[in-house]
C-alpha cells in the first residue's frame, strides 16, 4: 500500500494508488510508493520536525514551487522524486517507471559532506529552539549567513527546514549527508563513527571540546 501522511490529500493519494497498481501490473512485481503532499511551506515546516520515510518504498514529494525549491539540492533525486503539484498523473507515472526499472542499478557515488564548526552548531541549536542568543549581533548574523550558504538556504524558514532535514533524514536520502568531520581521526583511535543525535550525550561529545579541535558536521540518524 502507499504510505499515508497527514500532508497528503485524497486526490493525491488516489492518484498514487492508481500509479502504484499500474506499475506493479506492468513490471510484474509489487511496487510500493510513499507520497507526501505539501501545499504550503507551513506543512513542510511541520513535517520537518519529525520526518519519517518508509523502508522499501519509492518516495514522492509533491508541493508548490516554494516547497520544492527548499527541497531541491537537499534530497537525493535517486531516492526522492520531487513533483510539481500540477504535474499530470501520466508524467509522474513515467518518471516512477524509469526509477523502478533502474532501481537495481546501484552505482556507488561519493557524496561531499557539509561541515559546520562548533560555533555554527551552537548557534543553530539555539536557532531551531527559537531562541538565538544574540540573533541581532553582527557575529551571529555572520554565522547565520555562513550556515545558510553551506546548506543552501535562501531565508530563515528554508534554513530551519533544511537544517532539520539534514539532522532527521538518513544520509541515503540526502545529496550531501552530514557526518563527523574528523571521521578518519576517530577511526584511527579505534572508535566507531557516531552520529550526532539529540540529547545530552551529543551535546557533551560535540560541543564540549575546543572549536579548533572540533569541526563537526550535522548528522543524520544512520550509524556507521
Amino acid at each position: 500500500m502507499t504510505g499515508i501522511s497527514v500532508c497528503s490529500n485524497a486526490f493525491f493519494q488516489l492518484g498514487l494508488e492508481a500509479i502504484q497498481q499500474a506499475l506493479s501490473d506492468h513490471l510484474g512485481k509489487q511496487i510500493r510508493l510513499q507520497g507526501f503532499y505539501f501545499p504550503t511551506m507551513q506543512a513542510l515546516l511541520a513535517w520537518s520536525m519529525n520526518p519519517r520515510l518508509a523502508k522499501g518504498c519509492m518516495i514522492v514529494i509533491a508541493g508548490s514551487n516554494p516547497v520544492l525549491s527548499v527541497l531541491s539540492g537537499l534530497v537525493d533525486p535517486k531516492r526522492i522524486l520531487l513533483s510539481d503539484a500540477g504535474e499530470s498523473r501520466q508524467a509522474l507515472m513515467e518518471k516512477l517507471y524509469i526509477k523502478a526499472r533502474c532501481a537495481h542499478l546501484k552505482v556507488p557515488v561519493k557524496k561531499e559532506a557539509i561541515y559546520l564548526t562548533r560555533r555554527e552548531v551552537t548557534y543553530m541549536r539555539a536557532f531551531i529552539q527559537g531562541k538565538p542568543h544574540q540573533s541581532h549581533s553582527k557575529r551571529d548574523s555572520g554565522i547565520r549567513l555562513t550556515v545558510m550558504k553551506k546548506i543552501g538556504a535562501t531565508g530563515q524558514v528554508s534554513l530551519l527546514i533544511r537544517f532539520r532535514l539534514l539532522r532527521g533524514l538518513k544520509s541515503d536520502y540526502l545529496l550531501n549527508p552530514a557526518r563527523l568531520a574528523h571521521a578518519q581521526a576517530v577511526e584511527q583511535r579505534g572508535g566507531m563513527l557516531q552520529n550526532i543525535t539529540p540529547g545530552a550525550q551529543r551535546d557533551r561529545r560535540c560541543l564540549g571540546q575546543p572549536e579548533k579541535q572540533q569541526d563537526i558536521l550535522l548528522c543524520g540518524q544512520k550509524r556507521y
